[in-house]
């Protein structure tokens, strides 16, 4: 179960039940929102779509990814070189620009 997002100082901080996971912002190439992530993404390992998706996932569009997510309709797309996340926040327009600060992206 996905708790929360968080932005804490440069990290991005998934809090589920029992843990957190973090992920540093820290070499960030991309942020964008994109409503298709999800779409045609085979499950690696984890939970594929009963109440969340939550695990590894792989598409050819994204290539292998980790999700985290409860609504794939505001499904935020992070990328560092090597490695892609896919998140859900609530607000995901004020959520890209506060991760876009931290990371030292332009829009």
């Amino acid at each position: 179960r996905i708790r929360r997002y968080r932005l804490a100082g440069d990290e991005l901080q998934i809090e589920l039940r029992f843990r957190t996971v973090r992920f540093p912002l820290a070499g960030l190439v991309s942020a964008a929102a994109d409503r298709e992530a999800m779409r045609h993404a085979w499950k690696m390992y984890g939970n594929g779509g009963l109440g969340a998706y939550s695990g590894r996932f792989r598409s050819r569009r994204l290539g292998p990814f980790r999700a985290y997510l409860t609504d794939a309709e505001r499904a935020v797309v992070l990328r560092w070189p090597g490695r892609c996340l896919v998140i859900s926040p609530d607000q995901p327009t004020y959520f890209l620009e506060a991760v876009r600060k931290r990371a030292g992206l332009s829009r």
